[in-house]
């Protein structure tokens, strides 16, 4: 996913990085000339990349809800890497977040599609109701949702992004 990403990151860009985790997409950023502001709320997310980075001047951790962060500036690129199935809200922080990006800049929003293998095995085998079901896993986690390409379209079209396209892999959807 990663890979099929980083073609649309602007070169020596601003990215706003909406959950961080393990600075995976970080270090792509970082090596495309990036600086990036990552916005997390588990502060062991956060003080591990303040460890990892902390000789990095381009990256910025910020401990912060989503939905309590206002930044000062704007970017090329917001990333939402499976952030969105957490969310109470999400439609409410794409409409805000769409407000702190540069007239060209780019949101990449990534989720797991709730029409993945995995998921049809435990429908098949009793263990969820639907694709969408929630297990013990995804409450466990904070899931609060799953999308598939049609859900995850509407919620990017009803949130004001009209102008878009997705990457899938084929036989997924």
């Amino acid at each position: 996913m990663i890979r099929r990403c980083l073609p649309h990151v602007k070169p020596n860009g601003t990215v706003l990085e909406l959950g961080f985790m393990d600075g995976q997409w970080t270090d792509h950023f970082l090596a495309k000339g990036c600086s990036v502001v990552a916005v997390e709320g588990a502060l062991k997310n956060v003080e591990f990349g303040h460890n990892k980075y902390r000789s990095q001047p381009r990256v910025r951790m910020v401990r912060s809800l989503f939905d309590d962060y206002r930044p000062e500036e704007k970017f090329d690129l917001i990333h939402m890497g499976g952030m969105l199935k957490h969310l109470d809200n999400p439609g409410d922080l794409l409409r805000i977040a769409k407000g702190w990006l540069k007239p060209d800049g780019i949101l990449t929003a990534t989720t797991p599609n709730a029409n993945s293998l995995h998921r049809r095995v435990g429908v098949h085998m009793g263990m969820l109701k639907d694709l969408t079901d929630l297990s013990e896993t995804d409450n466990a986690v904070g899931n609060l949702r799953h999308y598939d390409l049609n859900s995850f379209r509407q919620l990017l079209e009803t949130s004001g992004f009209n102008n878009f396209y997705f990457h899938y892999q084929a036989g997924v959807e």
